[in-house]
């Protein structure tokens, strides 16, 4: 649950609901705010319509983050496991990346984004019959996201980062017409950039941004660690 414009507030959950027979693993949404009465109300959908889908495509989607963008936008992040049964059929591991996806205050998603969210990092292409993964499969976990709601600003999101086999933190900054401010060096369709890549393991990472268009990152560290 996070705050959106106008007084709103935005609430996103992993979502187990029955389709054709059996259980689905999606991530969806919806908008609250309160009437000329005081009296909480939904925005996008009645009560038993259950929300809006931010991401309802094949494979387990779980762990969303939602941040306030600005008056117009909210951003939800993500993991996803959706190319999980392509892997397979391949004989490929299993992998999770990190999506996105900005919505607006009517629940429309962002135009440079696609429908079921773009990734964020990713050994794959958005669609992975057009080009060969890289290797090695590895997992990307633990997004988290914030913006300080300064005009243009982009938001931060970071994430846990096994690339290094053991884990790293990475990031990257979004904006509703751009996911991916920051280039990679990697040879990844969709990547980041290290926060640290130091030996041993990284995690529990936060943020919060600062009042210049920035971000603060902490995280537990077994850099110096014997």
């Amino acid at each position: 649950l996070e705050t959106a414009g106008g007084g709103d507030a935005m609430m996103v959950w992993f979502d187990e609901r029955i389709n054709e027979g059996q259980p689905v693993q999606d991530i969806y949404a919806q908008r609250i705010g309160l009437d000329a009465s005081g009296d909480i109300v939904n925005r996008w959908t009645e009560p038993d319509a259950g929300g809006i889908p931010i991401c309802n495509v094949d494979g387990k989607q779980e762990g969303a983050k939602v941040t306030y963008y600005n008056e117009d936008w909210n951003v939800v992040v993500w993991e996803d496991s959706r190319h999980n049964d392509f892997l397979s059929d391949n004989g490929l591991p299993s992998t999770i990346d990190i999506y996105a996806q900005f919505i607006d205050v009517d629940g429309n998603k962002a135009d440079a984004y696609y429908e079921n969210g773009t990734p964020l990092v990713s050994n794959l292409c958005y669609d992975p019959m057009s080009c060969p993964p890289t290797f090695p499969l590895t997992d990307q976990t633990n997004p988290r996201v914030k913006a300080s709601g300064i005009t243009d600003a982009p938001a931060f999101v970071i994430w846990i980062d096994k690339r290094n086999f053991n884990d790293d933190i990475y990031m990257q900054m979004i904006t509703p017409d751009n996911p991916a401010v920051l280039a990679g060096d990697s040879n990844f369709p969709f990547d980041g950039v290290a926060v640290t890549d130091a030996p041993n393991a990284q995690g529990s990472a936060r943020l919060t941004t600062d009042a210049f268009g920035g971000a603060f990152i902490v995280w537990d560290d077994l850099q110096n660690a014997d």
